[in-house]
């Protein structure tokens, strides 16, 4: 082999084995974005349940994919708060379901709306969306009467799926 010859092997392998220059597999990015987490077994726990998230290949599809899920998750939970809403004469739940949910399912609407061409906006989405658990958990909390495992457990879900799209969206903001 000639000296030219294996320079452009080595180039070659470095090029092929560079992250940021192929397509990763799923596992590959969910293990990049969980390494920011704070909790990164629970941040791996939540992405790899979902096949959509573990066929992303690159940062883009998989910001697209948590937000969507994380969308998912809002509009079934507000369906959950407006079932047990009419169950439970508890006005936190209502401000839970009607107010609070909805300004999640919004802020990820916008999020995914804007991820293409804005992400700065759509992690500012994202961030917001973990608003809308933490407000319904303080209405919760001021309800000294009532307590709920599963509107919390939900609340908490919301929030973790915030905070993992906000860091999955850093990923395509340079």
């Amino acid at each position: 082999m000639n000296s030219l010859t294996l320079f452009l092997s080595f180039c070659l392998i470095l090029i092929t084995n560079s992250p940021s220059l192929t397509n990763a597999n799923g596992s590959d990015l969910i293990s990049q974005i969980c390494k920011a987490s704070v909790n990164q077994k629970e941040c791996t726990d939540i992405l790899t349940a979902y096949p959509r998230i573990m066929h992303a290949n690159n940062f883009f599809e998989l910001a697209e994919a948590i937000l969507q899920l994380s969308l998912y998750k809002a509009i079934e939970g507000q369906k959950f708060l407006r079932t047990l809403m009419k169950s439970e004469n508890v006005p936190a739940i209502a401000q839970c379901a009607n107010s609070d949910y909805e300004s999640v399912i919004t802020a990820y609407k916008s999020a995914l709306s804007k991820l293409k061409d804005d992400p700065k906006t759509a992690k500012h989405y994202a961030r917001d969306a973990g608003n809308g658990p933490v407000s319904c958990e303080t209405a919760l909390a001021a309800t000294t009467v009532y307590f709920n495992f599963e509107i919390s457990n939900l609340n908490i879900q919301m929030g973790s799926l915030s905070y993992i799209a906000t860091l999955a969206i850093d990923k395509l903001i340079i």
